[in-house]
């Protein structure tokens, strides 16, 4: 990403944060309340549309990504979810509604065995050494 393009990304959400700020703070002063706006995640929108998912990640203030991701789970805009906020935040999602799911629906065995093969079946770092390991004679020694 080129820095003319960032700064003008930068530009437009600071735009946009300023422009939520006073809403935020014309509306309190009519009202004398304080109040904070909870669509105010949708002006973010088109710095989506506009520059892209990847812009969306790195530029878009996590309290406002928050917001939007509540709610595309409570609407249930799964395919939009992941295009917009990627494949990890994705799958931890998964992880989590299929956890909550085990505790909720089966026993508390079952939720720490899902759990555990969670925490087994992660990427694992990759040795690249041509020393071999101390390995019991039973696992075959592989060279990648």
């Amino acid at each position: 990403m080129n820095k003319i393009l960032k700064y003008e990304i930068q530009s437009d959400v600071r735009d946009i944060e300023a422009e939520i700020d006073y809403e935020e703070y014309m509306f309190n002063k009519i009202f004398k309340t304080n109040v904070s706006f909870k669509k105010s995640y949708e002006k973010f929108n088109l710095i989506y549309n506009v520059y892209g998912p990847q812009a969306y990640r790195r530029f878009v203030p996590a309290t406002y990504q928050r917001q939007d991701l509540v709610h595309l789970v409570n609407t249930q805009n799964y395919l939009i979810l992941y295009d917009r906020h990627g494949k990890r935040t994705y799958n931890n999602l998964v992880y989590t509604v299929n956890l909550n799911n085990f505790t909720n629906y089966y026993s508390k065995f079952r939720a720490f065995l899902y759990r555990l093969t969670n925490v087994f079946s992660r990427r694992k770092l990759k040795i690249k050494t041509d020393e071999q390991l101390m390995l019991p004679e039973s696992v075959p020694s592989i060279h990648t």
